[in-house]
């Protein structure tokens, strides 16, 4: 049975409660290029003496660990990248190393393998992401906790001077203990194409022991420890390979008013299920569209999340 225990619970882009901490670091996210990594002239360059860096974008809840004195001084949810949730209470419940840098401050995923979920949660959520959600921001102690771990994927900060590159920060991270998601270089001396990236994404999504929804792609240089803002230096690559995605058709158009006195159309449809997700509803975007488009009962459309 479940023990009830207090947990800081947050709003993503919203510092409203009492139980939100100010993150010691923020934690920044790369952002997305859904067709290809975009390098100026510069960056190509960049690209071709020092190699990209590619890891797998884990589907997972973010995180940050900070270490003070060898010792775990907070667990700490994403939020907004600047607000978030104190959860220092999964330390003694989700599995931590102990590094051997006095401080150490470490930005990761608490997420599910597949294994552990098909064998074990599958059918309790929609999906895993969803489960570890719930799991850590649910207020209960659950018996599952001991089943979630933490993929570290970034030094945000230590005691230790100068900047690792990317590569670099991956073997410092298992040499500390921590587990790390796949990750490699793609070859150095040539152009990065949209071929390479899709292929090697597509071999992962099957590979990884952890579920994936695309490539973080990173030049192969010292990076900045503290900064503000998305970094520059890393893209997140995602695209919409063909088994994501599902027929369906239309059964109604809603209409809402939006705050600013807009007309807002939502799509209603038939369900269908893309990566363990239930989707029956989504944006038509705007009037314009729907009329544009011919929608409404009975139109085919193709869905994807």
């Amino acid at each position: 049975m479940s023990t009830r225990r207090k947990v800081e619970v947050f709003t993503a882009g919203c510092p409203l409660c009492d139980d939100t901490v100010r993150l010691v670091n923020e934690l920044t996210c790369p952002s997305c290029d859904v067709t290809v990594y975009n390098l100026n002239e510069n960056g190509a360059d960049k690209a071709k003496e020092y190699g990209m860096v590619w890891s797998g974008k884990l589907d997972g809840v973010s995180g940050m660990v900070v270490y003070k004195g060898g010792k775990i001084a907070g667990v700490y949810t994403r939020g907004n990248g600047e607000i978030g949730g104190d959860v220092t209470y999964l330390k003694d419940y989700i599995k931590f190393p102990t590094p051997t840098h006095n401080y150490f401050v470490v930005r990761g995923e608490f997420i599910l393998s597949k294994q552990v979920w098909e064998e074990k949660y599958k059918g309790s959520y929609a999906n895993a992401r969803s489960f570890v959600s719930a799991k850590i921001n649910t207020g209960y102690i659950s018996p599952a906790l001991v089943d979630i771990e933490f993929v570290a994927y970034q030094i945000v900060d230590w005691s230790e001077k100068g900047h690792p590159p990317p590569s670099q920060a991956f073997k410092i991270l298992q040499q500390q203990g921590f587990t790390v998601p796949e990750n490699g270089i793609f070859a150095k001396g040539q152009n990065l194409l949209a071929f390479d990236v899709i292929t090697k994404y597509k071999e992962q999504r099957e590979k990884s022991i952890y579920t994936i929804d695309g490539l973080v792609i990173a030049l192969d240089i010292p990076q900045p420890l503290k900064q503000l803002g998305n970094p520059e230096y890393a893209k997140a690559f995602k695209m919409t390979l063909e088994e994501q995605l599902r027929k369906s058709k239309v059964t109604n158009v809603d209409w809402n008013i939006t705050r600013h006195g807009r007309y807002f159309p939502v799509a209603i449809f038939e369900s269908v299920y893309v990566d363990g997700v239930r989707l029956h509803r989504a944006s038509a975007h705007n009037a314009a569209h729907v009329l544009d488009w011919h929608m409404g009962k009975g139109t085919k459309i193709v869905v994807t999340r």
